[in-house]
């Protein structure tokens, strides 16, 4: 074969095997790529031919409490808020396996999954890519490869829904008001404080009142028997965080335990 004809087959090749990582295009929904400029995109039926052909990592950069709940299939779960085992487990994974590695998080708004990207060509982690799509949007166009509780996805195994998480809020004076009530009238009820440590400080919202329990959301285990107890004895139950954003996470061991009178 001619030199020019080779080189350009070659070159050819290469592009088509790189076509489907490049630097993420802009998207409105996605704004945070104008934020993360340096790292690769997948798309979402990109990330599902991956899966199946078995030739990249996928990591999820969340907490070990979501990874556990809601989780794409054959994913591995490395925090990257816990930045310096993230980097120690990161750099072991890619000396010890060749394939690509793939980022994701909760997508559009989360920047957990860009974090990972970025510092992964920091750090000198080669062939690594960002599905920022999330897992709530492959959880909806790829079901048959995401796991809810290492369940796949279907009619009866289905992530909850925004109406279902707001059902069970209520306004804080209300959510205040309930507690007073059931200490006044003498009534049994649980309190979950499930703030992590860097907001929790050793200080409870509700100083003086008993049957209060303090279980970040990332003790799961811990967190499953704190339930169990509370759908054993069929009390109502107050749950709280900082910002609300653990809420619906919260939500789905609870609903795991049958518990049916919550607020948050």
């Amino acid at each position: 074969m001619p030199k020019l004809v080779c080189g350009v087959v070659i070159l050819f090749t290469l592009l088509m095997s790189s076509s489907a990582f490049a630097r993420c295009e802009k998207d409105i929904d996605l704004p945070l790529r104008d934020v993360y400029l340096t790292v690769d995109c997948i798309n979402a039926s990109e990330l599902a031919l991956r899966i199946e052909q078995g030739d990249a990592i996928i990591v999820d950069a969340r907490t070990n409490a979501e990874f556990e709940v809601l989780k794409i299939q054959g994913a591995i779960n490395i925090d990257i808020d816990k930045k310096q085992d993230f980097i120690v487990k990161l750099k072991n994974l890619s000396e010890s396996d060749n394939r690509d590695i793939i980022f994701y998080c909760n997508g559009q708004l989360c920047n957990l999954s860009y974090r990972a990207g970025t510092l992964a060509k920091e750090i000198g982690v080669p062939n690594t890519y960002v599905y920022d799509g999330g897992i709530f949007n492959f959880s909806t166009v790829q079901p048959n490869k995401t796991l809810l509780f290492n369940k796949k996805i279907s009619a009866s195994n289905q992530p909850l829904t925004n109406e279902k998480l707001k059902a069970h809020m209520i306004p804080l004076s209300e959510f205040e008001k309930k507690i007073s009530n059931n200490v006044e009238n003498e009534e049994d009820f649980r309190i979950l404080d499930i703030r992590d440590k860097s907001s929790h400080h050793g200080m409870s919202a509700f100083v003086g009142v008993r049957n209060e329990k303090y279980i970040p959301l990332e003790k799961t285990k811990k967190l499953r028997k704190f339930l169990s107890k509370v759908a054993d004895k069929s009390v109502p139950l107050y749950v709280y965080d900082w910002g609300g954003t653990k809420l619906k996470w919260a939500q789905y061991f609870i609903e795991q335990q049958g518990i049916e009178e919550y607020y948050f």
